[in-house]
């Protein structure tokens, strides 16, 4: 397994849990998420006010911004394809409140190069084991009581799923 340890503004990249190699910059800003490829452990992406990705293990850095610009950006590797990342764009730290925050949903299904819009219902992203099924917080309820987003198909499309109570945390097994 692949570990990525940060700390004093330093990150070093271990792909086999044993030696340490000191990481490039990736020039994102502050990073808020570090992905490492579930396909390939020299695979890195960095997240924060951008978006960059590594072949090389931490050493060079590539911008993947794309026309998504400097906004705060959180990333997910899928798990199913190699290629496909799942973006999220907004801020999702006042959802206890319920304040209807919406937080989009990018894909990219070329490991990057281009992203597709999906959708901007609820927030977070969680992925299942199966790689295709994802899920996301409601961020208002209905008349119909409080639900949470799945979508079976990659973020294709998205159905409302009713849950027994309101929930803050979404975990997927």
């Amino acid at each position: 397994a692949a570990f990525v340890f940060c700390g004093n503004n330093v990150c070093k990249f271990s792909p086999d849990g044993k030696q340490l190699t000191v990481m490039g910059n990736p020039k994102i800003g502050w990073d808020s998420i570090i992905a490492i490829s579930p396909h390939n452990p020299t695979t890195i992406y960095a997240a924060g006010e951008g978006l960059a990705v590594s072949k090389d293990g931490g050493y060079t850095w590539d911008s993947l911004n794309n026309g998504l610009g400097n906004n705060k950006l959180l990333l997910e590797t899928g798990t199913n394809e190699e290629n496909f990342l799942y973006l999220l764009m907004g801020e999702c730290n006042r959802y206890r409140e319920r304040s209807n925050i919406e937080q989009s949903i990018y894909r990219s299904v070329d490991g990057g190069s281009t992203w597709e819009f999906l959708d901007k219902k609820g927030c977070f992203l969680i992925m299942d084991a199966d790689g295709k099924t994802a899920y996301r917080l409601a961020t208002d309820s209905d008349d119909f009581g409080p639900w949470i987003w799945r979508s079976s198909n990659n973020g294709q499309r998205w159905d409302k799923i009713r849950i027994p109570s309101a929930i803050t945390t979404l975990v997927a097994h």
